[in-house]
């Protein structure tokens, strides 16, 4: 019983490794300045309509983080 639990463990281990891989367009850094730039006038225009901080952290991050994802496809097949 005890060896066919810990063969399960490891398989399941292997599986949750495999799946976790860094894709080498999110480690780009330019991209990473257009977000900071994108999250900071967001979060500017958004606390000044008198939104919440943590709010206006979530909007921001949704919206620069999708642009951020379209610009990579469209790098990434053009």
């Amino acid at each position: 019983m005890a060896n066919k639990l810990v063969a399960v463990y490891i398989l399941v281990s292997i599986v949750v490794a495999a799946t976790m891989r860094v894709s080498p367009v999110a480690a780009a850094g330019d991209d990473n300045e257009s977000f900071k730039s994108c999250y900071k006038e967001c979060d500017d225009e958004c606390k000044e309509e008198g939104t919440n901080s943590e709010m206006c952290g979530v909007k921001c991050n949704a919206k620069c983080g999708a642009e951020e994802v379209t610009d990579n496809i469209k790098t990434t097949f053009s």
